[in-house]
Order: structure tokens, then sequence, then C-alpha cells
């Protein structure tokens, strides 16, 4: 201060004292109040040159300070002007960081309301659930108490026993039927079948109900959390049955083995039916598929009566009344829109937006604090960019419906029509990633449903095959004779060709089977390998129904 004191020597000390207090105000950096400093002294220096006398001179500087007016406005003004005059490319830079800096203050108040928002529960898709899969019918008609009694009768097998039943599979290597066992592995065979026998009981009455009916139940009524049926010890007492029927095979009781493969299609085709889940359904097509499997098995046999097999034929016809059950894929869609619910806001723009912290609690579940940070600052980047749940919504609700459609369409027809439902997912952007991750990839599962409808008409084409050899001593030249004759109601439908079944009569047997997955006719050549059973895309094979591969 004194060295800008002693610069100001030839002022009056009103003078230095109005500079100082003009320069102080202005608030500025350095150089520019330096700057201002050095104009504001050169100009009362430049003004008071022509007076000599002390008193004119303190006169004149007072009238000059008059002029100029307030400090702190006239630093102001100053201050303004010195912006006004900076170099464009400086304007830019500073506007550059201002933006940043206000883009920044924006972005933390979004981020804080994006994710502070809360989920609104509005509807019970659980009940829903339960609705869409209820026939209207007494519930003493309800198959399924019998069956989840039976599932929580069921006893495992233990090591041994699984040991015994894998030898007593005609497809597995070292087959041995049950008259080879020894007396020790036949009794305890016995023995854990008789330990099932109350099981197995409520089983079979359960298969005799007009209709079966799952009530699901779930905690907070959240889709996510719906108890699982029992549904693998059901296939345990499936397979329970094809031992049975394999020991009354052995035994050379061929019609009660019969009986119990009746009592497996009724089983599987009121799991088919009941539209609750996806995973319920497939459970109903696998153990549709072990018996019909074992059925065609057993149809190789000559110790069967014509009427017993007309008899089974009528009872598989009578299953699908109103038609092959199709794969549902309705629960699948009331899934994904409970989720919707609990992990968006509801309302404001677009219906809601995605809730990270919602995400990570519901779907991921994190394990440690590290993992749950990462993934939390993960679901908040993509939470950000996602849409909105209207958009979300929308987006799902056309792949559901295009599912929907597909699930109608034999593989044939969609192979045809070049629909790849799968890739439709997969080309997604991440502003839909919700919808990526939760809709699962079931094009295949409605391709599951048509091998299952092409089983059971292949089951019953060689039923009508048999008893038509039986009655006139010969096979016919064509499928279409079956139905002329009265054997057979409808032909069976290839679902990987535009026609039905391939049959062929060949000396006094007969083949008859589906092109498979290459949708090329290989000439009923099984696939060798036992997953390739359909065949597959780029490989040579056939899924022939007959004869039976040993």
């Amino acid at each position: 201060m004194a060295g800008k004191e002693r610069q100001n020597e030839s002022l009056p000390a009103c003078v230095t004292e109005y500079i100082n207090l003009v320069v102080r105000k202005i608030k500025y950096r350095r150089k520019v109040r330096q700057e201002v400093r050095q104009e504001l002294t050169d100009h009362f220096t430049d003004a008071l040159a022509k007076y000599q006398m002390e008193e004119q001179r303190q006169q004149a500087a007072e009238k000059l300070i008059a002029d100029f007016g307030d400090p702190k406005l006239l630093a102001t003004l100053i201050r303004r002007g010195k912006k006004r005059c900076r170099p464009l490319w400086k304007k830019l830079i500073i506007r550059s960081f201002q933006a940043v800096g206000l883009f920044i203050i924006l972005f933390c108040f979004y981020t804080w309301w994006f994710i502070s928002g809360t989920p609104t529960i509005r509807v019970d898709y659980v009940a829903q659930l339960n609705q869409i899969s209820r026939p209207e019918v007494a519930d003493e008609d309800n198959a399924w108490p019998h069956y989840e009694k039976a599932a929580d009768l069921y006893v495992e097998p233990d090591e041994s026993i699984k040991d015994q039943i894998r030898i007593l599979d005609k497809s597995q290597e070292g087959y041995k039927d049950f008259s080879q066992f020894t007396e020790a592995e036949q009794k305890a065979l016995l023995e854990w079948m008789e330990q099932n026998q109350p099981a197995w009981n409520e089983y079979v009455t359960g298969s005799q109900k007009r209709y079966c009916w799952i009530r699901y139940q779930a905690e907070n009524n959240c889709m996510l959390d719906v108890i699982t049926p029992k549904l693998g010890h059901l296939r345990g007492l499936t397979r329970l049955a094809i031992w049975q029927a394999w020991i009354h095979f052995n035994q050379t009781q061929t019609d009660k083995a019969l009986e119990l493969c009746l009592v497996i299609l009724r089983v599987g085709n009121h799991l088919q039916k009941e539209k609750g889940t996806i995973v319920g359904q497939l459970v109903g097509l696998g153990i549709s598929k072990i018996g019909y499997s074992e059925l065609i098995s057993l149809s190789q046999q000559t110790d069967v009566t014509l009427s017993k097999w007309e008899q089974i034929q009528n009872e598989l016809e009578t299953l699908y009344k109103n038609g092959y059950p199709l794969m549902d894929v309705a629960s699948e869609r009331l899934f994904f829109l409970d989720i919707i619910q609990r992990v968006f806001t509801d309302g404001g723009i677009g219906g809601g937006h995605l809730l990270p912290n919602e995400m990570l609690e519901k779907l991921i579940g994190v394990g440690n604090n590290y993992e749950e940070t990462e993934e939390r600052v993960r679901l908040i980047g993509l939470g950000l960019i996602h849409a909105n749940r209207e958009e979300t919504i929308k987006k799902a609700n056309a792949i559901y419906d295009l599912l929907e459609k597909i699930s109608k369409m034999t593989p044939y027809e969609i192979h045809k029509e070049n629909i790849n439902y799968e890739k439709e997912i997969q080309h997604l952007s991440y502003r839909y990633f919700l919808v990526r991750t939760l809709i699962p990839a079931l094009q295949r599962v409605g391709e599951l449903s048509f091998r299952g409808k092409a089983m059971h008409e292949a089951t019953l084409t060689v039923l009508a095959l048999r008893r038509r050899q039986m009655e006139k001593g010969a096979y016919p030249e064509k499928l279409e004779e079956l139905v002329t004759e009265g054997y057979l109601r409808q032909l069976p439908e290839d679902p990987y060709s535009d026609s039905i079944l391939r049959y062929e009569k060949r000396g006094d047997d007969f083949i008859l089977y589906s092109l498979g997955r290459n949708f090329v006719d290989d000439g009923g050549v099984q696939h060798p390998e036992v997953n390739f059973e359909w065949g597959d895309i780029d490989k040579v094979g056939d899924r022939v129904f007959w004869p039976v591969s040993q």
C-alpha cells in the first residue's frame, strides 16, 4: 500500500483515497485492478496538471470526484466494461465453464430426484394369475390338492436304489430287466416302491379329477416371490410309475403297464392345461413325453388284445377334447408388469422413471458391500438413460404380443416367415435393458409344445396302425386309409413341415417320422445323439417315432 501511495504523491489525498476505494470495490482480477488504478491516476493527473495552487487543485479534485459519482457504482460500471471488452475466445471459455458448472449442479439435483423416488403398488398381479388359470368348475374336481399331498408324501430313493433304477432303464448301458436283479436288489426296490404307495395313491386319485388348478401365493403379493409348487416330486412319482411299468412288462403284465401310462398322461394333461406358469406347463409336457414314449414302446408287444388297444386309443383321444393345449404365456406378461410397478415411479413425465435402488433390491441380489456399490453405480447410469415407464411397457407388450403370436405357430411357419423372437430382444438398445433382462427367451418353449402335440398325434397314429394290422393283417399303403377306415380321426401334423408326418410301409413294418429341426427329409434317419432327438438346424437327422429305437 505504501508503494501505491507513493505513486499518487502528486495527487490530493482525497483523490488517492477515492481511487483506492474504487479499485477495492471492483472485486475483480488483480491485473484488471492495477489497470484501473493506473487509468484513474492518469486521468486525475492530467485533469489537475493546469492547477498550481494547492487550494485550486483540492477544489478541482473534489469536483472531479463528484462528477465520477458513487465509487461503488463506478466500480460496478468499470467491472462490466472490462468484462465486455474481453476477447471472444476468452468469453467462450468462460461461458463454457459456466455451462458445465450449471449442468453439473442440475445433474446432481436430477440424480438425487432420480434415486429418491418410491414405487406405488396398485395392482395385485398374483390375484390376476390365479384368476386366469382357474376354470369354472367345482373345487372337489380339482386334482392339485392330491398332487400336492403326493409330493409331500414322496420318499426320495437312496443311491443304491438310484443305481437299480438306472439299470432298469432300457436306454441305458448295462440294462437289466427286473428278473435279472438279485433277490436282495428286488426286495430293496420293491420296499422303496411300497414306501411310496401312499404318495402314488394320491397321484392316481388326482389323475382322475376333471382339472388341475394351483392357487399361487406370494409374500407382499409380489410375483417374484410366488411360492413354487413341488412339481419336481411329481416328476419323481412319474418315473416311479415307469419303473413299475417296466416291472409289470418283465412279468408279462403289459395291460397293467399300459394303465400306468394312462395315469401318467392324465397328470401331464392336467399340468399342461394349468395356465399358471410356464414352468408348470413345461413340467406337464415333460411328464406327458415320458408317458407317450413308454406307450409307443409298449405298443410293440403282441400280448395285448385288440380291444385293449382300442380302449387306450379312445382314452388318449378324449384327453384333449378342446384341442391340444399349446403354450400359454399370459403369466409371463403379468410377471413383467408386476416388476415394472415395483421398480418404476408412478406418475410424472412418461408415467414414471426407473428406480435403481429398487432394481438392486428386487432383481440383482448383490452379496457384499463392494459389489452392491458397484452395481448401484452401474444401475444409476443405466437408469438415467432408460426409457420411461410408458415406453418400457409399450415395448414389452409388443414383444409379448409377438411371443403370443409365435406360440401358436408351428416351427415350420416361424421358419418360413423368418421370425426370430430372440433376436428381437437381443437387438434392443440399452434404453430397454430392463426388457432385455426380464423377458426370457421363450421361442423354444412354443416349439416344445408343438413337439408334444406331434408326439400325441404320432402315438395315436401308431396305435391305429397296430389295430389295423391286427384286424386286416397288413399296414396301409397311406395314412389317409386310417381315416377313411375309421381307425384314426385326423392325420398327424408334422410341426417341421407343411404336411403330415412322413409314413412309409416297409415290408411287414412301417416307419413314421417328422423332418426335425433342419426341415429336411433325411429319409427317416434318426440322429444318433440322444441330445438331438429332434435333430438340429445344421445336422442331418429326422425324429423317428417308429420303429422304436432300442
